[in-house]
């Protein structure tokens, strides 16, 4: 059942006769109107409700419920227009200006009293207004979408109720724009990554708006140095997406010539394909993604960002698992940029941040149960000699009165993975599965950073390999920048691996971690990057925003 719903001029007259349209009792009608809101009541205008009301108590309750938007002799503040731009600017953010209540400020705007006889009318405008701010700051600082209803993998650190309050308890008074647009501004992700994106996605606008976007046939190979009558549609594509420099003779014939090969191979290598310059499928696909597609993706990472901690440190490691790449970011610049190996589909990497608080050299590998029984299990009953090749020891189960036994003692096609009391532990050495070293950050994933022997496929385009866990190509890099804040040199470390021995180095200052899902960014070179959504994460982020009432 619906609650009952205010009237716009005549509510007063049931929830409060007394009470005069006047502004010298403002904070009054104000106060009593959130009284009776929190008795049952709705506040709508029209068919746009308040999304805020909690927040709004508390918002005008710290200012005595005095009007914020307009003057006491109606005249409307110029912080509404402030906020109004801001609103409209929502859309370059990947937000919708009417889920802030656009269509609605505009229309009480258009239609202000020319006295005081209809103030209850400005008091809907002033509640309107805040109801906005409240909601943009709110979708700007921690995103639009709540994550943990949208992607039962993210694990992130959600913002404390009384955040916004206490946000906006520096915003001066009364309101003027540039407090207004400061206080924006900083709801913002403090990144470059973001800024950068926005800018990205306003050349896409612009190159959608021209209209000129036509489809590219599919077609056999097409091969550098061969001819196609589609090369002038595929250099004028190229073109339009920046990857090619416009020039007289651009679309002049149908020749593959190296220009143009190295046009294609510079859009392949930043949409993730096989950079070797031959437009088959795949690269038709992507060239013929429209603006308004990528837009779509530019808008679901944009999101990403609002979801991200506000503070990643100063120091802290990045893993894209939709870009296969790991950063190491200090002071804001990559110190080490690396490519990584990633979960499979159906046993995705989570995203989350932690801290790294500890390396493991020359680790052992205690194999996880649900691994032992789906993955060794199998090799185990296909190869007889495979645990001792591969330098497994096996124990007879996990506690502490546990003992080794010889694998040869065990009829292996008996054990099912119903009853399966093995715990399976590799020894260090070169065919250890976390390689040399495990960079290490508890967590409820088990999923961590490490080596591998597995060094081949780095050469792969994308590299969704693993259990969960991350691969970092060349770890040692990173271990070594990252033990050198604890007083290591170079030659401790190769010291400490060629010992042979296993050893747990702690950090004295653990370094964030951040593990997140990228499948749209503008790299260093300010080159816009896309990659396959490998885990099908986009669309549900998709529909998500672009739903008519907001989360």
């Amino acid at each position: 059942m619906r609650s009952p719903r205010f009237s716009l001029v005549t509510v007063f007259l049931v929830v409060q006769l007394s009470l005069t349209a006047s502004f010298s009792h403002g904070d009054e009608v104000l106060r009593s109107r959130f009284e009776a809101a929190h008795q049952g009541f709705s506040i709508e205008f029209g068919e746009t409700p308040l999304l805020m009301l909690e927040q709004l108590t508390g918002f005008y309750g710290a200012r005595n419920f005095e009007l914020i938007w307009v003057t006491r002799d109606g005249r409307v503040r110029p912080a509404a227009q402030t906020l109004l731009d801001a609103i409209e600017d929502a859309e370059n953010h990947g937000l919708t200006p009417d889920d802030y209540h656009l269509t609605a400020i505009r229309k009480h705007l258009e239609n202000l009293p020319e006295n005081d006889a209809d103030a209850l009318v400005l008091r809907d405008l002033d509640m309107l207004l805040s109801d906005a701010l409240l909601l943009l700051a709110t979708h700007l600082q921690r995103g639009r979408t709540d994550p943990r209803v949208i992607d039962p993998q993210w694990n992130g650190t959600p913002l404390q109720p009384e955040w916004l309050l206490q946000s906006t308890a520096g915003l001066a008074s009364p309101l003027t724009p540039e407090s207004l647009s400061g206080f924006l501004a900083d709801r913002l992700p403090r990144d470059t990554g973001y800024t950068r994106l926005q800018a990205a996605r306003q050349k896409l606008v612009n190159l959608e708006q021209t209209g000129n976007w036509t489809t590219i046939e599919n077609g056999p190979l097409l091969r550098p140095g061969g001819q196609d009558k589609r090369l002038p549609a595929v250099r004028q594509r190229l073109i339009q997406l920046g990857d090619l420099a416009e020039n007289d003779d651009a679309l002049a014939g149908d020749a593959y010539n190296p220009d143009v090969s190295a046009a294609v191979m510079a859009f392949q290598k930043r949409h993730g394909l096989a950079a070797d310059g031959v437009i088959g499928p795949q690269t038709v696909t992507a060239l013929n993604t429209s603006p308004e597609e990528r837009i779509d993706r530019i808008d679901v990472n944009l999101e990403r960002w609002r979801w991200l901690p506000r503070d990643l440190g100063q120091r802290y490691v990045m893993v894209n698992i939709a870009g296969f790449e790991l950063r190491l970011v200090d002071q804001g610049q990559p110190a080490l940029i690396k490519a990584v190996v990633v979960g499979r589909d159906y046993r995705r990497t989570p995203v989350f941040s932690d801290r790294i608080r500890y390396l493991v050299i020359n680790p052992d590998w205690v194999v996880p149960p649900k691994l032992a029984v789906e993955d060794k299990l199998p090799e185990i009953r296909r190869d007889p000699n495979y645990l001792q090749r591969l330098g497994y020891r096996i124990y007879d189960g996990w506690g502490a009165n546990r003992q080794v036994i010889d694998p040869a003692s065990v009829d292996w096609q008996k054990v099912s993975p119903q009853n399966f009391p093995y715990r399976l532990v590799q020894e260090p050495g070169p065919l250890n599965a976390l390689g040399q070293v495990k960079f290490m950050f508890p967590n409820q994933y088990n999923v961590y950073l490490h080596d591998t022997p597995s060094r081949d496929l780095f050469r792969q385009p994308e590299r969704a390999f693993s259990s969960g866990c991350v691969r970092v190509q060349d770890p040692m890099e990173l271990a070594a920048l990252l033990l050198e804040q604890e007083g290591w040199t170079p030659q401790q470390l190769d010291d400490s691996l060629a010992a042979g021995g296993t050893r747990t180095v702690n950090l004295k200052q653990p370094v964030p971690v951040h593990i997140q899902y990228w499948t749209a960014w503008v790299d260093d070179n300010n080159l816009a990057q896309f990659r396959k959504d490998i885990y099908q994460r986009d669309e549900p982020i998709r529909r998500a925003l672009r739903e008519s009432q907001p989360l």
